[in-house]
């Protein structure tokens, strides 16, 4: 704290003349000039919003060259870099119509110019004709493109070969562990207990968190359930998406709650025309609207995107089926000085996985998947003016509420056989399931999570170095009040069923609004951004320090990537610690039931008995520690 107190210090005595870039920007094809442009300086976080003549000021950053972005909802993003010395008069900008014919497109994952970050723009989403955000991850570097198929979850993990099936210890471990930020608010996965064998069976093994059609499947999974893992892509549709970075290497001190890689989305907002859609690819069909209207110039901008998909992984069949709902209504505003932007968006999802064999199987298996997410967000942006201590204020909030329900029932004849049915331990009379029955499991969660940060940035020169301060915090809550694991010993799937002299666990209900407990995460940090160029070199530094607090257990995890050009040769370099908490499902396990048949007595037509102990072990991982890497 004393030598971010010295740095600080530092910047208010440097003696240096405030200067500025001052800029116009036009329409290439009509010459006119764009208002709501969105100007920003990556490298300070300094940004602007033209007005009505186009116009925009940022300010002067003490380095060699200077990169600048500018976005508008319709237009093609330029990023363009200016020598400083060239900086001296206005700069006047021609933004392009987005056009998948422009001459110059990149339609392939762009790599970074500085670290291992890649970015994937509008041009390369719609080239692709991805239907989920899934379809657009397989084009980066050393991801497996595999056989198009929406029903099975869709997990992404980086700097791991694929494995044959999603059960991969390594590989659901680095899916957990990779963050998705959607215009600074993560997506968590962190509530989903929809596992029936949450307390029994490998951590990462869909066939033990159950719920699926593995028949159906590429070879890869073939389950819905996804708890333990990182989101599910599929439920991400790209309609709305403008841009996607990946960060595969060490990630600035801002994002926390992560061990294996950040995908950053930025999201369309602004004035667009009225856009009717349909896509047909292998047997799934997508349909969708979006529109983005300007209401005045005192309420701002509205966007309405609606969505709807409906997939067969086999057309020839219809047993396996999966359908997305999207809805997205968003609403942007910026003050009349534009040195005020806020964003309030309300989303609605409907996911649901249904397979039916009940015509078709002697079991009549029949799953379900039903999912429905409500997420109320806000993002708000402040300019402070150029005498105050800080340059800006982003601070953003979001709450999610979602209902889960995963179903399975199949016809099973095992001839009668003993539960065990006591909560308590000890010597009972056990209970005879009927020798054919309609086995039942059901899991019904309700994820709430709710996530907070502000962050302050600030720039200034100390001599010919310049630095870009960001100091910040969050805060975000884990819950689930769902009704839990539901159904009863003597309907339970046959492998909990046990034969005189056998021995295994046995299955009980579990609720989780009465069992679990909200968990919480809070966190610090800092970072500086050190630039200094040289004639023919230039050297940056991004040095940062995060600490967290994750259900009780605190972290402390230092950050650094640099690297120094001279000329066209560069070196560079970097260190950093990330901590991941765990999920509930794999805190909250409940109790585990081991039922011993003691003695099993029938004689057809007079009596059945049977003598059952139950022995309880109660596994909840209250102490389990965040993962490092």
């Amino acid at each position: 704290m004393r030598l971010l107190y010295v740095i600080i210090l530092l910047a208010f005595q440097t003696v240096v003349a405030q200067k500025h870039i001052n800029g116009q920007v036009f329409d290439r094809d009509t010459k006119e000039p764009l208002p709501s442009v969105f100007v920003v300086n990556p490298e300070t976080n300094d940004w602007a919003i033209t007005d009505e003549t186009g116009t925009f000021q940022l300010r002067m950053p003490n380095t060699k060259e200077v990169s600048i972005t500018f976005r508008l909802l319709g237009k093609q993003e330029a990023i363009l870099n200016y020598k400083k010395e060239n900086l001296n008069t206005k700069i006047v900008v021609f933004l392009q119509k987005q056009d998948l014919r422009l001459d110059e497109v990149v339609v392939t994952a762009r790599k970074g110019k500085k670290f291992s970050e890649i970015t994937i723009g509008r041009e390369v989403i719609e080239q692709v004709q991805a239907f989920s955000l899934n379809e657009v991850l397989e084009q980066l570097p050393g991801q497996a493109i595999t056989n198009f198929t929406l029903n099975e979850f869709k997990p992404i993990a980086f700097r791991t070969v694929r494995p044959s099936t999603a059960a991969n210890t390594g590989f659901g471990n680095k899916s957990f562990g990779t963050a998705i930020v959607v215009d600074g608010i993560p997506i968590s996965n962190n509530e989903n207990m929809q596992s029936y064998g949450g307390n029994y069976g490998p951590p990462f093994s869909p066939n033990f968190l159950g719920f699926g059609d593995p028949s159906s499947s590429s070879g890869f999974n073939g389950y819905f359930s996804n708890a333990n893992y990182g989101a599910d892509l599929r439920e991400i549709p790209v309609d709305n998406i403008e841009k996607v970075e990946v960060v595969q290497g060490v990630p600035s001190a801002k994002y926390g709650d992560l061990t294996s890689g950040l995908i950053k989305i930025e999201q369309k907002a602004g004035k667009s025309p009225f856009r009717v859609y349909p896509s047909l690819r292998d047997g799934t069909t997508e349909y969708g609207f979006a529109k983005g209207f300007k209401v005045n110039d005192k309420i701002g901008f509205v966007n309405l995107t609606v969505n709807y998909l409906k997939s067969n992984a086999e057309p020839r069949v219809s047993y396996t089926e999966y359908e997305r709902i999207t809805t997205n209504l968003m609403w942007s505003w910026s003050s009349k000085s534009k040195n005020i932007r806020n964003s309030f968006s309300v989303d609605y999802g409907f996911n649901n996985d249904n397979v039916n064999y009940e015509e078709e199987d002697t079991d009549n298996k029949i799953v379900k998947n039903k999912k429905k997410d409500l997420s109320v967000s806000n993002r708000f942006k402040w300019k402070f003016s150029e005498n105050s201590f800080f340059d800006n204020l982003d601070i953003n909030a979001n709450f999610r509420y979602s209902d889960q329900l995963t179903y399975e029932s199949k016809f099973v004849n095992i001839g009668g056989s003993i539960v065990g049915t006591s909560t308590e331990e000890g010597v009972y009379s056990g209970t005879y399931t009927l020798p054919s029955y309609t086995s039942v499991k059901a899991v019904e969660g309700i994820p709430i999570s709710s996530f907070a940060s502000a962050d302050l940035y600030k720039t200034f020169n100390t001599g010919d170095w310049s630095h870009s301060l960001l100091f910040g915090t969050s805060f975000r809550t884990s819950d689930n009040k769902g009704r839990g694991r539901l159904g009863s010993p003597e309907t339970m799937i046959s492998a909990f069923a046990s034969t005189n002299g056998g021995s295994g666990q046995g299955f009980r209900p579990y609720n989780y609004g009465e069992n679990i407990r909200a968990e919480y995460q809070f966190s610090l940090y800092a970072e500086d951004n050190i630039t200094r160029n040289w004639e023919n070199s230039t050297f940056y530094m991004n040095t940062g320090v995060r600490l967290d607090n994750q259900f009780g257990f605190t972290t402390l995890a230092p950050r650094i990537n640099s690297y120094y050009q001279y000329d066209k040769f560069k070196i560079r370099g970097g260190f950093g610690i990330t901590s991941k908490a765990p999920s509930l499902n794999q805190i909250y396990t409940g109790p585990r039931y081991y039922d011993a048949v003691l003695g099993d007595y029938r004689y057809p037509g007079y009596y059945n008995l049977g003598i059952v102990q139950t022995f309880i072990d109660y596994p909840n991982n209250k102490d389990l520690k965040p993962t490092k890497s």
